[in-house]
């Protein structure tokens, strides 16, 4: 066949695959009425609560809105290039230009779709070259194909679709061992390079498990190549060369995506969420029986810690069971594959490997996050029998391959508690069934029996029938239901930011007291609205938080929870004025702010917040904070408008209140309400979580002590109040630090009169913009200019051009030396890393090059 018309094939046998794969889940999304064909969406969990925004922010930065190299979106403001690079980088994320900011649960369920049909091309590459898959072979083809669909709709890329970014090791990895392939067996190395600078660059999570998995994959197939003798080039000095060339394929590949990468690790070294876990390593338990691997190998198998599903249709796992029944494969071989499949059940069962491909991290959700490379080993090896070994007198292997997994899971079963019993019912009925379809499918082929065509499609319905089925119980797992609501409120958000800005295009932030999703309990975690609808806030929830900014809001009074983020669901007065929060939005109306009429959206009124200090002012610098009063947000908020105004002051009273333990071991708290102009505000300092209800003067409740909870909360009293009421129940024991009790009350007239002073010291001109600072003013000597801006190492600093390095005002803010007279102060942003990354990246490049070079020396010679 001429070499024209055999390409042309293969392109059409990945369209296939591709348009397969779309196709079963567009169906699917039309029956269920998912996005865009409805109201629900695979933007759950985590993609809901972030994702989703991330994708609304990549929006504006497409057209030049916003910004990745620094946002003043991201909490206090930072560079977004560890965001970017971890839930963004994907090309295919661009598609994103087409769809509106209230239409992106569309935008999400398509581009799973679109990543799960290249997860089969991908697939049906590496098969077809690994297996020297001809066109003419028609059986080869089939099941080539079968396959690969089967891997793109595995478990992992539904049970893990929410998790998006995720994909993106999904389709690579077998472009990657495809690369070890070639250089094992061909000494081509270019593009193995390529394959690991690509994986690393659209997502450097799964990138690593990728490149963590390809060196077990090298010496799989370094050392299945010497087992099979391809090659009398077989000595220990020709292996040591290919390993060799692997190291310097997977350096250069890595060295393609520094420009990315090291910016990346430079942004990740802020928090302590960076680091890496070495000691949990030392933990060399079990997670769970291995057993339940095959338990879990049923329709609609969820993982959990110590079981892993590793499902990915009837006719993988027969496929890998026919290859150690197959009498003429070779014991060597069979034990070989044996053992590479015990490896890999020891990647998720075994805590070092299960720490090791977490990559060094204590992954306590989304359990097995790289199952991808379990699913991926399966795959291969049924391919190595229906690709290689595969013969018509293995129809009744085939055969008693699919009864004998059937009966397995039956008697798994029976034997043990297991989930879902129905479901692996009938995955067993399933699994009979395709194996008797296959089996007599093979023998018809090759007795060329009439009814080979008709058997054969029942096989490939039976197929796509068990993907389809799976899929869908697991899209009924994994999914939300909102979509109408999120179109609605995004419409709204949008509106409501929008009208604000053009009304002041002065430079400020904005904060709100609630969200797209509060539930009952008045707790959100949905806090990155600000990097969605555009503006500058005091809150964000992401993977890469910088320390600083969540140890000064933590201080302030938001607390700092699970590493991630810091809790923003209520506005502290005297905390938003110094952070430059000049506008709320709230659902309920907060003492000292004035509504502003006309500008209601999603049930959240407009507040200005008259209070709020400039972005930038001057003031004659005082002595340090100490660490040692942070503990109370109220006393450390006095030191710092202290420091401020030069003076002793106290913007916050501690007031009176007692407390009783009720019959039922709840607490109430009687506190005096004063008598001048204030707005109440309490904290409740506790030992452990204890999940309670705090009722607040009987205004509103939410929930306290737990995951999400605020510390500080906002008392509302009405006025002639002498005294209001805070009730602590649960359901166990309240377990509050007893005599720490917080309960203060802001004095606006003190307060309003040091904000006036402190309003009226405001450079003369303040331009602040993603990543730019240009500000000039006059000053006296021994003033200082406090800017709103938090400390990063990728700052320059100049005044009347001469490089300074700023102090810091409350470990956090810059705080910059004046000079008596003029002072033109610049501040200028460069991504810490990304200079050294891209000479890295130039280094990776020319690295290609001379592989490419020296490959076509080597066809020359």
């Amino acid at each position: 066949m001429p070499a024209k018309i055999e390409k042309n094939r293969c392109v059409f046998g990945e369209l296939a695959c591709f348009f397969t794969s779309i196709l079963i889940l567009m169906i699917l999304f039309t029956i269920y009425h998912y996005a865009p064909f409805g109201n629900n969406s695979l933007a759950t969990m985590d993609a809901n609560i972030q994702y989703i925004d991330f994708f609304a922010y990549l929006k504006d930065v497409l057209v030049g809105k916003n910004n990745i190299s620094y946002s003043f979106g991201k909490t206090l403001g930072g560079t977004n290039a560890a965001v970017f690079s971890y839930y963004l980088a994907s090309p295919l994320n661009l598609l994103v230009i087409f769809f509106s900011k209230s239409n992106l649960n569309s935008f999400f369920d398509i581009l799973v779709a679109l990543k799960c049909g290249i997860a089969a091309v991908t697939m049906h590459i590496f098969l077809r070259e690994r297996f020297s898959v001809s066109q003419s072979e028609k059986s080869k083809k089939v099941f080539c194909y079968l396959l690969s669909v089967c891997y793109a709709l595995s478990q992992y890329s539904l049970a893990q679709s929410s998790n998006i970014m995720w994909l993106e090791g999904v389709y690579l990895l077998p472009l990657i061992l495809l690369g070890v392939y070639r250089l094992i067996y061909y000494r081509k190395r270019g593009f193995l390079s390529v394959a690991v600078g690509l994986s690393i660059i659209f997502n450097w999570y799964t990138g690593g498990i990728n490149c963590l998995f390809s060196a077990i994959w090298f010496f799989f197939e370094l050392f299945n190549y010497r087992l099979m003798n391809h090659n009398k080039d077989n000595t220990n000095s020709s292996i040591l060369r290919t390993i060799i060339n692997y190291t310097i394929s997977m350096t250069i590949g890595i060295c393609l995506s520094a420009v990315l990468f090291f910016p990346t690790i430079a942004a990740l070294k802020k928090s302590g969420r960076g680091s890496l876990n070495v000691g949990l390593l030392k933990d060399y338990s079990f997670t769970g029986p291995i057993v339940s691997a095959i338990e879990a190998y049923s329709l609609g198998a969820k993982s959990s810690y110590g079981r892993v599903s590793l499902y990915c249709g009837s006719i993988v796992i027969i496929g890998c069971i026919s290859f150690f029944f197959k009498k003429e494969i070779d014991k060597k071989q069979k034990v070989y594959f044996g053992s590479l499949l015990a490896f890999i059940l020891m990647l998720f069962y075994w805590r070092p490997l299960f720490v090791l491909f977490s990559l060094l991290k204590s992954a306590d959700s989304y359990w097995y996050r790289y199952s991808y490379v379990g699913i991926f080993a399966l795959v291969f090896v049924a391919a190595n029998f229906y690709l290689q070994y595969m013969h018509w007198e293995d129809w009744f292997t085939i055969t008693k391959s699919g009864v004998f997994f059937a009966a397995l899971l039956l008697l798994v079963n029976y034997t043990q508690s297991v989930e879902n019993i129905r479901w692996i019912q009938y995955s067993a009925v399933i699994m009979g069934i395709v194996g008797c379809l296959c089996g007599v499918s093979i023998y018809l082929y090759h007795s060329r029996s009439t009814g080979y065509k008709t058997v054969s499609l029942c096989l490939i319905c039976m197929v796509f029938f068990e993907c389809a089925y799976s899929t869908k119980l697991l899209m009924t797992e994994y999914h939300t239901s909102d979509v109408g609501k999120y179109r609605e409120y995004s419409k709204a958000a949008e509106e409501q930011v929008n009208r604000v800005q053009k009304s002041d295009n002065e430079v400020y932030r904005i904060s709100q007291t609630s969200t797209r999703n509060m539930g009952t309990d008045n707790l959100t975690a949905y806090y990155n609205e600000s990097l969605a609808y555009n503006y500058w806030s005091i809150s964000g929830y992401t993977s890469s938080p910088d320390d600083i900014q969540r140890d000064l809001l933590n201080r302030l009074g938001y607390r700092e929870n699970g590493g991630s983020l810091c809790i923003v669901n209520t506005s502290i007065i005297s905390a938003d004025a110094l952070l430059g929060v000049k506008y709320i939005f709230s659902e309920y109306p907060i003492k000292g702010y004035e509504k502003l009429k006309e500008n209601v959206y999603n049930n959240k009124s407009t507040y200005l917040n008259p209070y709020v200090l400039p972005m930038a002012f001057t003031y004659k610098q005082q002595k340090d904070i100490t660490e040692s009063t942070s503990e109370n947000p109220f006393e450390y908020q006095n030191q710092l408008y202290s420091q401020l105004a030069g003076k002793d002051l106290k913007i916050f009273a501690p007031l009176s209140y007692k407390r009783r333990v009720n019959e039922n071991g709840s607490l109430t708290y009687n506190i005096q309400v004063p008598k001048y102009n204030h707005v109440i505000y309490g904290n409740l300092p506790w030992n452990s979580e204890f999940d309670g209800i705090l009722d607040i003067n009987n205004k509103y409740k939410t929930r306290y002590a737990c995951w999400l909870s605020p510390s500080v909360f906002y008392v509302p009293t009405e006025k002639g109040d002498k005294e209001a009421r805070i009730t602590v129940t649960s359901s166990n024991t309240v377990d509050l630090k007893q005599g720490d009790e917080q309960f203060y009350a802001l004095d606006l007239d003190t307060f309003s009169e040091v904000v006036k002073k402190l309003q009226a010291k405001r450079a003369d001109s303040i331009s602040m913009t993603n990543g730019n600072v240009a500000i000039h003013t006059q000053a006296k000597k021994g003033e200082s200019l406090y800017v709103s801006v938090p400390f990063d190492s990728g700052w320059a600093v100049t005044v009347n051009g001469k490089k300074v390095s700023p102090e810091l005002f409350a470990d956090c803010m810059y705080s910059i030396e004046l000079v008596d007279g003029e002072n033109d102060i610049q501040m200028k942003y460069q991504v810490p890393g990304s200079r050294l990354g891209a000479i890295v990246s130039i280094i990776g490049v020319l690295g290609i090059f001379c592989l490419v070079l020296q490959q076509k020396r080597g066809k020359k010679r």
